[in-house]
């Protein structure tokens, strides 16, 4: 996050780096719509590792917070041991995609409020890091 002037820039400068700061993730059941299980992991910026006023008032999280938290590695990490220890989400997907004309299978999908969750601002920054 950055500082700008909502009222004069809608959007932070191109040149500002995004970095992941909270990665949640919410299981629901498609077949009944229920929550399953969650995960939260707060993680710790690199490149610009002291959030700006606007970032904290934007999301609600402290400093304290993000400096106590993982590296994105770390994090990624996380959520794959999430998907595949806890839930069995994952299922050897190399194995079938070999075995299935290199069509990737995965038992869950990943919904977000916006396309730049992941096309722009997760894509981005694991190709930096």
């Amino acid at each position: 996050c950055v500082d700008f002037e909502a009222t004069t820039d809608q959007y932070p400068p191109e040149s500002f780096i995004h970095e992941i700061i909270e990665f949640p993730l919410v299981l629901i059941n498609a077949k009944t719509l229920q929550i399953e299980d969650g995960l939260q992991i707060y993680v710790r910026p690199t490149i610009n590792p002291q959030l700006t006023p606007f970032c904290k008032q934007l999301t609600g999280i402290a400093q304290e917070t993000v400096d106590a938290g993982v590296l994105l590695e770390e994090a990624l990490e996380q959520v794959h041991d999430w998907l595949q220890s806890k839930h069995k989400l994952l299922s050897h997907p190399l194995e079938h995609y070999y075995r299935n004309c290199y069509k990737p299978w995965f038992k869950f999908l990943f919904v977000t409020d916006g396309p730049s969750d992941f096309l722009t601002f997760l894509r981005n920054e694991c190709y930096a890091k």
